[in-house]
């Protein structure tokens, strides 16, 4: 974190300590599967924010915005409703996009239909998972079983950037442990 002249951290620096999940909302079931992965992460504190985390009555652009200044890795659920997201294409990616370019955020794209993914900026980042094979091509035994490798990349990539970046000491790795070493170790990164 960022110090002013005192000793005191600079509260106005937002810490990167999110993923920040980026779906298509017509792609919420998809949403919903991934948490239920990660829900083992999250009760050991990993923290994940998707827009279901908005609040009633609560401001969706400044809370969305927020989300994306604290986010240390994005994952994006993509698909063809994904990319055609106006609100995604607009207000999303370009943040995410520039957190990938200036190394403050990993990005994790996760093809979960066929899409035209080579005509957008996402083409030239690694992919979480095969883009030859979406997870709705797969039978479900074989899609727990991606979601399962996804998940840990998702995990190991957090604890990645937390360490890289010293904002915490330690991280959760992909077994669920806390650990200080390298949290990519094993990971297939």
């Amino acid at each position: 974190m960022a110090t002013t002249g005192t000793p005191f951290p600079n509260l106005s620096v937002p810490a990167r300590d999110l993923i920040f999940i980026s779906y298509s909302h017509r792609d919420r079931d998809w949403l919903e599967h991934l948490r239920v992965f990660l829900k083992p992460y999250t009760r050991q504190n990993l923290q994940i924010w998707a827009d279901p985390y908005i609040e009633v009555g609560g401001q969706w652009r400044r809370d969305i915005t927020a989300a994306l200044l604290r986010s240390c890795v994005g994952v994006l659920l993509l698909s063809p409703d994904f990319l055609a997201s106006d609100f995604i294409h607009s207000e999303e990616l370009p943040p995410l996009l520039e957190g990938a370019e200036d190394g403050s955020i990993i990005l994790l794209v996760i093809p979960i239909s066929a899409s035209n993914y080579e005509m957008s900026p996402l083409a030239k980042y690694r992919f979480a998972h095969s883009p030859d094979r979406p997870l709705d091509r797969m039978r479900k035994a074989q899609r727990n079983a991606a979601l399962v490798e996804i998940t840990k990349k998702i995990v190991a990539s957090a604890g990645h950037r937390r360490s890289r970046l010293a904002w915490c000491s330690t991280s959760i790795s992909p077994t669920g442990t806390t650990r200080a070493d390298s949290p990519l170790e094993g990971s297939g990164f």
